[in-house]
């Protein structure tokens, strides 16, 4: 049995890099992965400190929403490497 914090973790997390792995194969450029956790990470963390800092109950959703930020935030730099090293290295 999944706990409701780590059910709502996976699916934040789990939507946009599905959508970015299937943008990145389709257009076969990693572009499109980029831009979209460019700008899904910034949206994730507005709505989750916003939700962290004004909600009454301090729900766990807002707290979802900061970690898988940072996490889509870890992924998307790895992305941009990546691009960086292709670029560079001619692969």
């Amino acid at each position: 049995m999944v706990k409701p914090f780590a059910r709502k973790l996976l699916w934040t997390l789990l939507t946009p890099i599905s959508i970015s792995l299937v943008l990145a194969s389709a257009v076969n450029k990693e572009m499109g992965a980029g831009l979209l956790f460019l700008f899904v990470a910034p949206v994730y963390l507005v709505t989750g400190l916003i939700l962290v800092m004004f909600s009454v109950s301090r729900n766990e959703t807002g707290k979802v929403l900061l970690l898988s930020s940072g996490i889509i935030q870890l992924l998307g730099g790895a992305i941009c490497v990546f691009i960086y090293l292709r670029i560079y290295f001619h692969w």
